[in-house]
């Protein structure tokens, strides 16, 4: 370091851009100057004790526009070597530099010896680089004599306003007391350099574990949510799983549903955040808006200038961007949910005198300019009127600046007005606080400053030409050699200097100091919050967790001048939070810290440090529905788990067995487990009866909701455990309850679910009703071929006993009924939903479907087409029941070919339904007119013959149901038998008028008592006297033979 004075002259040095501006070159050899042109002292450990000199020592103040004089020429690299004295008590600051602590004096000690220099050609850019050093160094000492001069003039004014019985209540304020005016000073040391990644993450880990401290015992929340709120919730959800790779705009749009959804005013204080009586819905949006706002924030988009800097140039390459305006979405936030000193702004603006007659006037304008409403700051400075200033105590005035103090206060009032207009934020409503035009104004806010100091007269002690300082010595040189005590600085100063150290507060918090932002805040929300949106976007923190590679990225983007903030602003603002909240954390002192037993408290600090787990572990006690919706987001938006990447996207191309091998050896998770919460939402979702909307139509009930709920879980056999445990609870009690929950899993793509409700219902229908139909068509949903031949089984089955359509058509079920009459139509509407059914479905309902059309022919009940032209003969009716029967007798035989059984031929009609079709046929042998052609009597002869010669293990199923049938002939009574009873065979017969028969229970359990009187136009059974398949093949076989052989003798040829 070199010896500095306080003119803004550089000393003269070989480089032309120096010689440029330097208008005094300096003379002084490249060493210490003699102690003789120095009045100071070189006491090293500072003043000397006042019992020595009294108390006539005064304070000296130093001033920001110093520049040293003395700057070493021809200074090569590395030449300037630091030795420390064997006594130094003056700490090493972190940039390698001295550090000296001040007195409230201008004594300071030598921080090093004197440096040597060595010539060297690279001298003259090296002592550029020096001289700019220095000057910072200029500003960091300046700084802390600032903060001397402040404090002495603090215990002098106090003493002052005491001494003349002036009203210290506008000193008693919070902001006031927090700014330390008049109390003992709690202003530390703020640079804010952050914290590493590494003791970020400890600081969350400790607030995450603080939150699930609180909530440990506390009860699970019960759904206290209104049936709207919590069918709109799910409906804004369900647009997040219908977009398979969502982008950032489709998450806002989402985002921004859910907060006007769940947004609920609450009384604003000076507490943070929703009272203890608050309900759960407005704690829970009061910490989850925020969380959702740092994540997907939504604001109008901004355009910024541009700028012709490699900086401004890229991000005008990556278009507009709502990140553009993170400070403007926390501003909003925190004036929205948390704005304790709205009420005094009010309250000032009410003053029917000046404003500034107001004690909490100027800490209301620093609140206004922290928060970003510049107009309550420029309304409030434009009526401030300070000839009732409350501050003029400070000054020795009664009542208020009067004559020259009164005019030159106004004009840097008009000077802090007309800076504030120039703000990009109030010029443009650019809040990109980190941009080029910002740094512009962060610039002539300095100028400012600096000329708000010098026309307070802090430098007019001293003699620009003479004064200089040795920083290497702790040498300062003041024309008198002493300060000038702060009641001297007042009645020499231009300005009162009450409104020149407001006002120097104003300008520092435009400015963005952290030490003055901090020191006007009320809380710790407040202070995290402003310093972050006052950020200038330097000193990035690198993420937790981020390796080698992250930092090889940053140093390679800071060695191309593009920060980390401009890359990816919302990791930078994210990091910026948590490193002030951290600050906050760490010691520094404010009126209302982090309160630790309070869970909205610690909830919205794990919402700043960006820790979801523990800020949903808080939310999910008071919100189980907000908390699912922010889980949601969380998933879709991958930050779910503290900023690790879950997506879903990078796991697609992956199946369950490359999943399980790059998990082996990992330890489970400790983060949120999104399934839990899930199918806790669920559980809770499906103990509701029904959920209905007061503003729609919308009707659910809770189990459908709940499978909608678990159908989003990311393991899918936990999500099939889940949802077949609560469909296995669900009572199947109507075929409308049973078509919901099967549309409920076609739609949630849940097939496995859908087939076995169908199944299960269909085999209840099966076993306790008649609804053989309906049991059709739910087996055929659940996709159960065999079932539905074994339905359709029985019902042939049931026919050939009886020898009559069963169901009769008034017993017909409504789907039977239509499947029947309507088979076309009805196939048709199944096949656009489900085609494998349909095909299922049809293909084992055409052989039912043949032998009660028979019946239906024979009895002359079936319905007759509108569309033919006339109905059938007598002759037409009975060739054309005998065709259909012949159809029905070839598929049963179909399996049996040559006698032997083929059992992957699953025919539509059983092979054991043989025997009886072929008694149904005897009536339609030897008849005269002939009814059959020589070719169906041949193919009912070959058909006997594969009878006779299959297995009797085959054959023995046929006989079963032929002896059934009989057995039900001979248990019923007989009346009226037409003609076509006993000697229905014989060669001759008449047609018959018909039997009326009454049909009595066939032992079965099929309930035929529930049949109607049936009118048979025929019963083959009554030509029948044991009835045995030997008999019946005897009957065929005489039968076809009468037939061919009569046939042969007319002439013709088979």
């Amino acid at each position: 370091m070199s010896f500095r004075v306080p003119s803004s002259t550089p000393p003269s040095t070989p480089d032309a851009r120096r010689s440029a501006r330097s208008q005094h070159p300096s003379t002084t050899p490249a060493g210490p100057p003699p102690t003789f042109l120095t009045n100071n002292s070189f006491t090293p450990a500072g003043l000397p004790p006042s019992s020595a000199f009294g108390s006539s020592q005064l304070p000296t103040f130093s001033s920001t526009n110093k520049q040293p004089i003395f700057n070493p020429v021809n200074r090569p690299s590395g030449a300037l070597q630091r030795r420390p004295l064997s006594f130094d008590p003056f700490e090493r600051g972190q940039n390698g530099g001295e550090e000296v602590s001040r007195g409230r004096t201008g004594y300071r000690a030598p921080g090093s010896s004197p440096p040597r220099f060595e010539a060297d050609g690279d001298a003259e850019e090296e002592d550029d680089v020096e001289y700019e050093d220095e000057g910072e160094e200029g500003d960091s000492g300046d700084a802390m004599e600032e903060d001397e001069y402040e404090e002495d003039y603090t215990q002098q004014s106090r003493r002052s306003i005491q001494s003349r019985g002036g009203n210290e209540s506008i000193y008693s304020t919070p902001r006031s007391l927090k700014r330390s005016r008049l109390g003992s000073s709690l202003r530390r040391s703020t640079a804010l350099e952050g914290k590493s990644a590494q003791e970020l993450d400890m600081v969350r880990q400790d607030i995450t574990a603080v939150a699930k401290g609180l909530v440990a015992s506390a009860p699970r929340a019960q759904l206290r949510e209104s049936d709207d709120l919590i069918l709109e919730t799910d409906r804004v959800v369900s647009e997040l799983a219908e977009l398979e790779r969502p982008d950032e705009e489709s998450l806002k749009k989402v985002a921004q549903k859910i907060h006007h959804l769940w947004d609920r005013n609450f009384e604003i204080n000076s507490r943070i955040g929703p009272d203890n009586q608050a309900d759960g819905i407005t704690k829970a949006n009061f910490v989850g808006s925020l969380l959702l706002q740092l994540h997907h924030p939504s604001t109008p988009k901004i355009q910024t200038r541009p700028r012709p800097s490699t900086l401004d140039l890229y991000r005008q390459s990556q278009g507009v961007k709502t990140e553009s305006c993170i400070p403007k979405v926390l501003l909003d936030w925190l004036n929205t949910y948390h704005n304790p000193g709205r009420s005094d702004i009010e309250d000032i603006l009410k003053q029917e005198e000046g404003f500034s007659a107001h004690e909490m006037f100027w800490d209301s304008i620093y609140s206004s300019v922290l928060r970003g409403n510049f107009q309550n700051a420029l309304k409030l400075l434009k009526g401030a009127d300070l000839s009732v200033a409350a501050i003029a105590f400070e000054d020795g005035m009664e009542d208020g600046y009067h004559g020259r103090q009164l005019e030159s206060a106004n004009k840097c009032i008009d000077r802090a007005i007309e800076l504030i207009q120039r703000c990009p934020a109030v010029r443009s409503n650019d809040w990109d606080v980190k941009n080029t035009e910002w740094s512009l104004y962060r610039r002539e806010v300095e100028d400012a400053l600096r000329s708000l100091r010098k026309a307070s007269g802090e430098n007019f002690q001293e003699d620009e030409t003479q004064a200089f300082e040795a920083s290497n010595f702790g040498i300062s040189n003041r024309s008198n050699g002493f300060g000038l005590s702060a009641a001297d600085r007042r009645a020499e100063s231009q300005v009162p200097l009450a409104v020149v150290e407001n006002l120097t507060d104003l300008y520092k918090i435009l400015r963005g100091d952290p030490d003055d932002i901090l020191n006007s805040c009320m809380d710790w929300l407040e202070a995290v919050i402003t310093l972050t949106v006052w950020w200038d976007g330097e000193d990035e923190v690198i993420p937790p967790g981020a390796g080698s590679l992250a930092q090889s990225r940053m140093s390679l983007l800071r060695s191309k001048q593009i920060r980390l903030a401009d890359v990816t602003p919302l990791v930078a603002y994210r990091q910026r939070l948590a490193s002030s909240l951290a600050l906050v954390m760490d010691g520094y002192e404010v009126l209302q810290p982090l309160n630790k037993a309070s869970p909205v408290e610690v909830g919205l600090a794990c919402a700043v440090f960006d820790s979801v787990e523990g800020a949903l572990s808080i939310i999910q006690r008071w919100s189980m529905p907000y908390s699912i919706a922010l889980v949601e987001m969380a998933s879709a938006g991958d930050w779910l788990n503290d900023g690790i990447t879950t997506s879903k996207s990078v796991m697609r191309g992956f199946d369950q067995s490359d999943l399980m091998v790059l998990s082996y050896g990992q330890q489970e998770s400790s983060g949120i487990k999104r399934d839990d919460l899930l199918s806790e939402y669920a559980d809770l979702i499906a103990s509701k009866d029904t959920l209905q909307s007061s503003k729609s139509m919308i009707k659910k009930e809770g189990w459908e909701l709940a499978i909608q709920i678990l159908s989003r879980l990311d393991n899918p056999d936990l999500a099939t455990s889940r949802i077949d445990a609560l469909l296995d609870r669900l009572s199947l009690t109507s075929e409308d309850r049973v078509d919901k929950i099967l549309h409920i899993c076609h739609t949630l793509d849940l097939s496995h679910q859908a087939e076995t409700i169908a199944e299960k219902y269909a085999t209840t229908l099966s076993s306790t009703t008649k609804s053989y139909g309906s049991a059709l068509y739910y087996f055929a949903l659940a996709h159960r071929p065999h079932k539905i031949k074994e339905t359709t089984d029985l019902l042939i089955t049931l026919c050939l006993t009886h020898s009559t359509s069963f169901p009769p058509l008034s017993s017909l079920d409504t789907r039977l009924k239509s499947l029947i009459k309507h088979t076309p139509s009805s196939l048709t509407a199944l096949a656009d939903t489900d085609p494998t059914a349909a095909e299922s479905l049809a293909k084992y309902l055409s052989g039912y479907a043949t032998i009660r059309e028979f019946y239906d022919l024979r009895d002359d009940t079936h319905t007759t087409s509108t569309s033919a032209p006339q109905p059938l003969t007598p002759t037409q009716q009975k060739k054309k029941a005998s065709h259909t029967l012949l159809t029905a007798i070839l598929s049963a035989a179909s399996s049996i070919r040559g006698g032997l059984y083929d059992p992957a031929d699953l025919s539509v009609v059983p092979v054991d339904a043989l025997p009886t079709l072929l008694g149904e046929a005897l009536p339609f042998i030897d008849r005269t007119p002939r009814v059959l052609s020589l070719q169906q009597l041949m193919a009912l002869l070959r058909v006997a013959e594969d009878l006779q010669t299959v297995s009797a293990a085959v054959a023995e199923g046929g006989r079963g149901l032929l002896g059934a049938c009989m057995k039900a002939y001979n248990s019923s009574t007989s009346a009226a038998v037409g003609g076509m009873g006993a000697s229905a065979y014989s060669i001759g017969g008449s047609e018959g008028s018909g039997v009326l028969v009454s049909v009595s229970n066939s032992g079965e359990g099929t309930g035929e008592k529930e049949m109607a009187q049936v009118r048979r136009g025929w019963d083959w059974r009554q030509g029948v006297a044991r009835g045995d398949v030997d008999e019946v093949i005897r009957l065929l076989r005489l039968g076809v033979a009468r037939e061919v052989g009569r046939a042969w003798v007319e002439g013709e040829e088979s």
